[in-house]
C-alpha cells in the first residue's frame, strides 16, 4: 500500500482553477486563451560539451516549448525569456496539464507552483517548505507538512518555480538550491544566471514575423497595409513577445499614432487602460500615485543592501506610500495593480513587473533635469541608478521618454563611464531622432574592432549599421567580416539584410557556411546514430543488473549487520575481501552506505579512505564530500596536506572539499592553484569556486590567461560562482584587448552582483560610512517631482545618503 497522501481534491481544485491558465496573467478583458496566447511559444536548447576541449555544440533547431519540457523531463529545466515573454503564463500552463496527467496516472509527479516574490526568511511558513505548503493548503487545506515530507520521501513532487531572479538573498537562494536537489523542477527566469546547476536551459524565442503578421491580420483584416506593416516594424523593434504585440495592437486600434520607443508604448497603453476603468481617475493623477508606489518598491528593503528592490510590498506600506487607502482602492480596481492574501495580510504589486519597471522610469523621469543640473547630481544618478541592474529597464524606458536631446546625450555618456555593454544599449533607447549622436559616441570609443561591433550591436540602432558598412569597406579581412556579420545578425532589419548579404557574397568562406548550415544537424544525428551502433547492449545491461544485485545484497547485508555489530567492523569484514572476488560489490559500497545511513555512514567511509584499495579510497572520498559536516570536513583538510598522494586521490580530495560547501578557505586548496599537473589545477579552481574564497580572485585571474584552454575555463567559471564584482575591472581590461571570450562572463558576474561596475559600487559604500562627511545633497530623496496638474504633492519616503567625488577615470576603456 502507497504512503502517498491523498492528493486527488488538491489535483481537482489544482485542474478546475488553472482550466482557464491564461486567466490569472491578463489584465484585460481581451485577453483570453484564443488572443495573446495563441501564439505557440518555441524554445532553443544546446547540450553542453562534454569536455572544454570539444569545440561548443551549435544550438538545436527551436522547438515548441512544451514539445521540449515533454523531451527533457527527466531533467530539471529553466525556462529562460524576456519580460513580456509569457513565461508565467507558460508556467501555470504547465501546472495545469501536469495536474491532470496525476489525476489520472497514479505514477505521475505531483505538480507544485510557487512564486519566489512571495519568499520570506522567517515565521511559521519561511523558506521554500513554506512556500509550498501555501500553495498545497490553498487547493486543499487538509494537506499539512507530513504529507509533503511523504511526497519527498516517496520522490513524487514536480515543483514549478516562477521567478529564479526575483530570490534576491543568498540565504534564500541556498534554501531552494539545497532543497531542489533530488526533486523535479522547472523554473522561470529572466536570464539564465549561474551556479542553479540547472544544465537543461530553454530560452524563448521572439515570436516570429509570420506569427505577428498572422496576428495581426486576422484581428485589423480592413486596416491598410502600409500601417499593417509600419506597425509589424515596430514589433520587431521593440521585442517580439507577446506583451509588447497586445499593446501595440491595442494602441493600433485606437487609430492613434504608432509610438516611436518602447516606453512611448507603454505610456500610450496605460493611458489607454486607465480611461477604460470603471471608476474614472484623471490620467495624471493615477501616473503619479503608480510611479510614487513603483519608486518606491524599486528601493531596497535592506539598508546594507542598496541593490535589492521589492516586487510586492504589504498593504500598509502601500498605503502609506501613496498617502491614502482610498487612492490605493482606486489603482486596484483597474487591474494595473493586484492584491492577493486574505484581509489583514495582502501584499500589493504590479500584475507585470514591466509596468512596474515602467512607471518607475516616469518617477525618475520627473527628477532627471535637478540629477543633470551639477556635478554631483551626475554621481549621484551614476551611482544610484545607472549602476544597479535593477535600474537598468526604468532607465531605458525613461529614456525613451526624454524630449531633450542634451539630457539624453548626457545620460549615455555616464551610463558609458559605468560600463561599455550598458552605454551601448541605452543609446539605442533613446528616441529615433537623437540616436545619430548617441551611436556615434559609441562608434567614437577607443577599442578593438571585434569589440565596437558588438557595442554598435548592442544598441540595436539602424544609426549602427552605416558604421559598421564602414568597417566593412575599409578591411575587408575575413576577421573582419565575421565581427560585422555577427553585428548585423540580430538586428534583422531590411537595411541589415542587405548588408549581410552584400559580405557573404565577397567571401567564398563565408558562402560556404551559409549552404553548409543545414547539413550540420544531419551530420549530428549520423554520428550519434553510429555510436548507438557499436554499443553492446546485452553486455551493458547484465553490468547494470549485476550491479543492482550486490546493491541489493550489501543493503540487505548492512541494515541486519547493523542489529548486533558497528558499522566499522561491518566494513573493516567487507575489506578484508580479496577485490578480485568482489569487484562491483565494494565498489558499490560508498555509495550505498551514504545513501542509506547519511552522516552516520562518515566512520565508515573514513575507514574505506584509509583503505589500501585506490579506487575504493576515490570513491569513499567522493561521497565524503557529499555530506556536509565538521568532521568530513576536517578529515578532508587533514589529507590535503599530504603531497605524497597518488594524483587521483588528490584531485578526489580537492574535489570533495569543494562539495561540502565548507567556508573554511585553506591555504592549501589556494597553494594548489599553481600544482605542476593540470587535473589539479582544475580541481583547486573548481572548488574554491564552489566554496566562494574571495581571497583567491587574484590567483584566479592570473589563471583566466593561463596557456590551458582548460584552466581558462574552470578560471571563469569559478569566478561566477564566487559573486565577487572585485574580478570586473581586471576582465573589462582583458575584454578591452581582444578576449571575446570574456564577454559572458563579465555579464554573469554583474547579474550575480546586481551592480555593473565595482569601483563605482565601492565608493557608494564608502559614502555611506556613519564617519564620512554628508555630502551638501544628502538630505535629498529620491522623491517624484510632480509635473502634473491635477496630482497631489509628493512625498519624501527614504533619505540616501551620496557620495561626494567621482572614481577616478580608468586608464583603459571604462568598464
Amino acid at each position: 500500500m502507497s504512503d502517498l497522501p491523498d492528493v486527488q481534491q488538491y489535483l481537482k481544485s489544482v485542474c478546475n482553477h488553472y482550466a482557464q491558465w491564461w486567466k490569472d496573467y491578463a489584465f484585460m478583458d481581451e485577453i483570453n486563451a484564443s488572443t495573446w496566447f495563441e501564439f505557440e511559444l518555441t524554445s532553443r536548447t544546446e547540450d553542453k560539451p562534454k569536455s572544454s576541449e570539444e569545440k561548443p555544440p551549435d544550438k538545436l533547431p527551436p522547438q515548441p516549448v512544451l514539445q521540449a519540457i515533454e523531451n527533457y523531463a527527466n531533467e530539471k529545466i529553466l525556462i529562460v525569456g524576456s519580460s513580456g515573454a509569457g513565461k508565467s503564463t507558460l508556467l501555470a500552463r504547465i501546472f495545469w496539464q501536469a495536474a491532470e496527467r496525476a489525476r489520472h496516472d497514479e505514477t505521475a509527479p505531483i505538480p507544485v507552483l510557487v512564486e519566489l516574490k512571495a519568499y520570506q526568511l522567517v515565521g511559521d511558513r519561511s523558506g521554500i517548505r513554506g512556500l509550498i505548503l501555501n500553495s498545497l493548503e490553498s487547493h486543499d487545506p487538509s494537506l499539512d507538512s507530513d504529507d509533503l515530507k511523504k511526497l519527498l520521501k516517496q520522490k513524487r513532487l514536480m515543483l514549478l518555480v516562477d521567478g529564479l531572479n526575483e530570490l534576491q538573498q543568498a540565504q534564500a537562494k541556498n534554501d531552494l538550491k539545497k532543497f531542489c536537489l533530488n526533486i523535479s523542477l522547472i523554473a522561470t527566469a529572466r536570464h539564465a544566471g549561474d551556479g542553479w546547476e540547472i544544465e537543461r536551459k530553454l530560452e524563448l524565442q521572439p515570436l516570429s514575423q509570420l506569427q505577428v503578421r498572422d496576428f495581426l491580420e486576422v484581428r485589423l483584416p480592413t486596416s491598410d497595409r502600409d500601417r499593417l506593416q509600419e506597425l509589424s516594424d515596430r514589433v520587431q523593434d521593440f521585442g517580439q513577445t507577446p506583451l509588447m504585440v497586445w499593446m501595440l495592437y491595442c494602441i493600433f486600434r485606437t487609430g492613434d499614432e504608432i509610438p516611436e520607443t518602447r516606453g512611448e508604448v507603454y505610456r500610450k497603453f496605460t493611458n489607454l487602460y486607465v480611461e477604460r476603468s470603471k471608476e474614472g481617475i484623471d490620467l495624471d493623477e493615477s501616473r503619479s500615485l503608480l510611479s510614487r508606489l513603483a519608486f518606491g518598491m524599486m528601493q531596497s528593503p535592506e539598508p546594507g543592501d542598496p541593490t535589492d528592490f521589492q516586487l510586492d510590498i504589504s498593504e500598509v506600506d502601500a498605503q502609506n506610500l501613496l498617502g491614502s487607502e482610498k487612492g490605493l482602492k482606486l489603482l486596484r480596481n483597474y487591474h494595473l495593480l493586484q492584491s492577493p492574501g486574505e484581509s489583514g495580510n495582502r501584499r500589493v504589486r504590479f500584475c507585470h513587473q514591466s509596468l512596474q519597471e515602467y512607471y518607475a522610469a516616469e518617477a525618475l523621469l520627473t527628477q532627471l533635469p535637478k540629477l543633470l543640473e551639477d556635478q554631483q547630481g551626475n554621481n549621484d544618478l551614476k551611482s544610484d541608478y545607472l549602476n544597479y541592474i535593477k535600474w537598468t529597464e526604468p532607465v531605458a524606458l525613461m529614456l525613451a521618454l526624454v524630449e531633450s536631446e542634451a539630457q539624453a546625450v548626457r545620460v549615455v555618456e555616464l551610463a558609458l563611464e559605468a560600463d561599455l555593454m550598458l552605454g551601448a544599449r541605452l543609446a539605442g533607447e533613446v528616441p529615433p531622432r537623437f540616436q545619430e549622436r548617441t551611436v556615434g559616441m559609441v562608434n567614437l570609443l577607443e577599442t578593438t574592432l571585434e569589440l565596437k561591433c558588438k557595442l554598435l550591436s548592442r544598441t540595436a540602432s539602424e544609426k549602427a549599421i552605416p558604421h559598421l558598412s564602414k568597417f566593412q569597406r575599409e578591411e575587408k579581412s575575413l576577421s573582419t567580416s565575421l565581427s560585422v556579420l555577427l553585428a548585423l545578425s540580430p538586428m534583422k532589419t531590411n537595411s541589415s539584410i542587405r548588408e549581410i548579404n552584400g559580405i557573404i557574397s565577397q567571401h567564398d568562406e563565408l558562402k560556404d557556411i551559409q549552404n553548409n548550415s543545414s547539413k550540420i544537424f544531419q551530420n549530428i544525428t549520423e554520428s550519434l546514430s553510429n555510436v548507438w551502433k557499436n554499443i553492446n547492449f546485452n553486455k551493458l545491461s547484465e553490468s547494470i543488473e549485476r550491479i543492482k544485485e550486490e546493491k541489493e545484497y550489501l543493503r540487505h547485508y548492512i541494515t541486519e549487520n547493523l542489529k548486533t555489530s558497528s558499522l566499522e567492523k561491518i566494513v573493516t569484514v567487507l575489506l578484508q575481501k580479496p577485490c578480485e572476488e568482489s569487484f562491483h560489490t565494494l565498489y558499490c559500497l560508498p555509495n550505498l552506505l551514504r545513501e542509506l545511513l547519511g552522516k552516520q555512514a562518515i566512520p565508515g567511509l573514513l575507514i574505506m579512505a584509509a583503505s589500501q584499495d585506490t579506487i575504493i579510497r576515490e570513491l569513499a572520498i567522493q561521497e565524503l564530500g557529499k555530506i556536509s559536516n565538521n568532521v568530513v570536513i576536517s578529515a578532508l583538510i587533514k589529507m590535503i596536506k599530504d603531497r605524497n598522494e597518488p594524483v587521483n586521490i588528490r584531485r578526489a580530495i580537492i574535489l570533495a572539499l569543494g562539495k561540502t560547501g565548507s567556508k573554511i578557505p585553506t591555504l592549501d586548496l589556494i597553494a594548489a592553484l599553481k600544482d605542476p599537473d593540470l587535473s589539479i589545477r582544475r580541481a583547486a579552481i573548481s572548488s574554491i569556486g564552489s566554496i566562494g574564497i574571495e581571497i583567491a580572485i587574484p590567483e584566479l585571474l592570473k589563471s583566466v590567461e593561463d596557456e590551458s584552454l582548460d584552466i581558462r575555463k574552470s578560471a571563469t567559471e569559478a569566478l561566477i560562482k564566487i559573486k565577487d564584482g572585485a574580478s570586473l575591472s581586471h576582465l573589462w581590461h582583458l575584454r578591452c584587448q581582444g578576449r571575446a571570450d570574456l564577454s559572458d562572463t563579465i555579464a554573469a558576474i554583474q547579474e550575480n552582483c546586481r551592480y555593473y561596475n565595482y569601483e563605482i559600487f565601492q565608493a557608494y559604500l564608502e559614502a555611506q560610512k556613519p564617519d564620512r562627511p554628508k555630502s551638501q545633497n544628502s538630505d535629498r530623496s529620491p522623491t517624484t517631482t510632480n509635473h502634473f496638474p491635477n496630482a497631489t504633492e509628493v512625498k519624501i519616503f527614504e533619505n540616501v545618503d551620496r557620495y561626494h567625488e567621482a572614481p577616478p577615470p580608468p586608464k583603459d576603456p571604462p568598464s
